[in-house]
């Protein structure tokens, strides 16, 4: 009977954790312009929208209170952002100076690494990270639609959402 209800508790913990991870599933231009977009989960909806004209500054907000800033590092300069929730931050930065095509994100020692598929296509990504890999792809050629396919396991919420954001942005440039 210990066994039983050790298992049970051990199943229940398990699926309680799963739900709290955050998996992306698309990514949608909300308007005819590139100012706003709606990105879907596994927790409801969240919204990317430009702060600043320049797009030096988006923000993402949505499932409570929890608010996301993402700012270039250094004005004018899209290779390298850092995104905050106010209580941790990441910088996402591209691999090699002016290579637009390969990143590298997320938490001290967890780092992920994004790329495209192909050089000089940024139609379709995929990021490796220490436990899984997320592959995004553009579904029409004017980049109004993006599928996500999120096997990210054990990625923070903010480390999924730099990852995803770095191909919305390197395709609107």
């Amino acid at each position: 009977m210990k066994t039983f209800l050790l298992s049970w508790v051990v199943i229940v913990l398990t699926s309680i954790g799963q739900q709290d991870t955050l998996n992306v599933t698309s990514i949608k231009r909300t308007y005819a312009g590139n100012d706003e977009w709606s990105i879907y989960t596994s927790k409801g909806m969240l919204t990317l929208k430009r702060t600043f004209t320049n797009g030096s500054e988006w923000s993402i907000t949505g499932l409570g209170a929890t608010r996301y800033t993402i700012k270039q590092v250094f004005m004018d300069d899209a290779s390298a952002w850092r995104i905050s929730n106010g209580r941790s931050d990441i910088s996402f930065e591209v691999s090699y100076p002016k290579n637009y095509n390969e990143w590298r994100t997320g938490e001290d020692t967890k780092l992920i690494y994004l790329k495209t598929l192909f050089t000089n296509d940024f139609s379709e990504w995929r990021a490796d990270g220490n436990e899984g890999e997320m592959i995004i792809k553009r579904m029409f050629n004017d980049g109004s639609e993006w599928i996500v396919n999120d096997h990210l396991s054990n990625e923070s919420d903010i480390a999924k959402l730099s990852v995803i954001f770095i191909p919305v942005i390197v395709s609107l440039q």
